[in-house]
């Protein structure tokens, strides 16, 4: 899956991910916030529902360790619908690359929202591919 047209350069970060054992996490924790950095995001529930192909091949090229990969999810708060974003993204070694669309339902099921999105993304990349 090619989504080199559609995530924008200038997105970039560096995205570093460490796997701690359980209660290891304070010995990060208080020097980053001693340091200067501050906590973002209030508590909340997170809920993604992960797009992928019939083959699973985003799925296989996480859990390979493949440092060239693609993610496209839907994403959104406090089980709140009515504000939920499409996050392209892309893993280029070390680089991160997303770009967030941003989509806006009153009132609407999850499965609608998933039909309308599909809908949407495949309208998208016929645009992107002419």
């Amino acid at each position: 899956m090619n989504l080199n047209h559609i995530i924008n350069p200038n997105s970039k970060r560096v995205e570093r991910k460490i796997i701690l054992s359980q209660g290891q996490s304070i010995f990060f924790k208080y020097p980053l916030l001693n340091n200067g950095y501050k906590k973002i995001f209030r508590n909340r529930k997170i809920t993604s529902v992960y797009f992928d192909d019939i083959s699973l091949s985003a799925l296989r090229d996480n859990i390979d360790g493949n440092r060239s990969r693609n993610k496209i999810r839907l994403r959104f708060y406090d089980d709140n619908l009515s504000d939920c974003f499409l996050e392209i993204k892309q893993k280029r070694g070390l680089m991160g690359y997303k770009k967030r669309i941003k989509f806006n339902y009153t009132n609407k099921s999850l499965s609608f929202i998933l039909e309308d999105i599909i809908k949407w993304s495949r309208s998208f990349m016929e645009k992107k591919m002419i």
